[in-house]
């Protein structure tokens, strides 16, 4: 927790910050919004794991070692503690998160509500009061805040660290991040170790691509965020922006004082902005 007193502002850059905002004991809810939001990323590791295989003469540049991890992918997707295959995600995700399509499971209803009250007071007239704007906010806070201390506990601990861990940061992004796969898909620059917790216009190119050749060959059932017709730029924005406000929104206290719920505001209108794109909840 920041001193008492400081303004709690959590941000991630890269994936120093993203560990110290999503892996302690409280936050790690935000980890897991994460991870939901671009599961995608674990999709295309997957499809890649069967096409390194059916398409040998296009990866046939690729270490040993990546070969390997694909292969350990290919066999254990589904039948391994930390390698979870898309169902048994969903059985993480969805209990806390809800479906992506219903707009009436808590989360989500929570969610709009909180942002509607961000967006009223970003979009305030000049000569609107700013104290009702503000207690709105602290009571919409008071009801989602509520609603994430509940869900914390052991089972989010665990399914956040191992498992998610390891199938995205321990498997699925180092594969996405090779520069030999990335030379296989005819992209000179592959993405960084802090990918994807920053933006990187190549590798969003790269998995949009990707992305695009899998769904036409392998036409997957997967769940609606990480088969949602954004690109991977406006999902990447919405994972950061949306991880970011849920962590703030543990972090502070709905009766604090007016400049930190002022910061707050912000984080929750950032993320409301970068869902704004499309209708389809993440």
């Amino acid at each position: 927790m920041p001193p008492r007193n400081s303004i709690i502002d959590h941000q991630i850059t890269d994936l120093a910050s993203f560990e110290t905002v999503t892996k302690d004991d409280s936050r790690q809810l935000a980890g897991l919004y994460f991870f939901m939001v671009l599961d995608r990323l674990v999709y295309l590791a997957e499809w890649l794991s069967h096409d390194v295989f059916g398409r040998p003469d296009k990866y046939s540049d690729l270490e040993m070692d990546e070969i390997e991890l694909l292969a350990n992918l290919h066999a254990k997707i589904g039948n391994d503690l930390v390698f979870p295959s898309r169902e048994q995600r969903e059985q993480i995700y969805v209990p806390v998160f809800g479906l992506a399509s219903s707009a009436s499971a808590d989360f989500p209803r929570l969610r709009d509500r909180l942002m509607e009250a961000a967006a009223n007071f970003a979009n305030r007239q000049a000569n609107e009061g700013v104290d009702p704007l503000i207690r709105g906010f602290r009571t919409a806070l008071r009801t989602f805040n509520d609603f994430l201390n509940r869900r914390a506990g052991s089972s989010i601990r665990f399914s956040r660290d191992p498992i998610l861990s390891t199938i995205t940061e321990g498997i699925a992004y180092p594969i996405l991040r090779s520069d030999k796969v990335a030379s296989a898909w005819g992209y000179a620059t592959e993405p960084t170790a802090d990918w994807p917790y920053t933006d990187e216009s190549p590798a969003s190119e790269l998995v949009d691509e990707m992305f695009e050749y899998f769904s036409n060959q392998m036409q997957p059932a997967g769940s609606e965020a990480s088969t949602s017709t954004r690109g991977f730029a406006e999902l990447q924005e919405v994972a950061l922006r949306g991880a970011e406000a849920i962590a703030n929104c543990i972090d502070v206290n709905p009766a604090t004082k007016q400049d930190q719920i002022e910061v707050l505001i912000a984080k929750v209108y950032a993320w409301h902005v970068a869902l704004a794109p499309q209708t389809q909840p993440v």
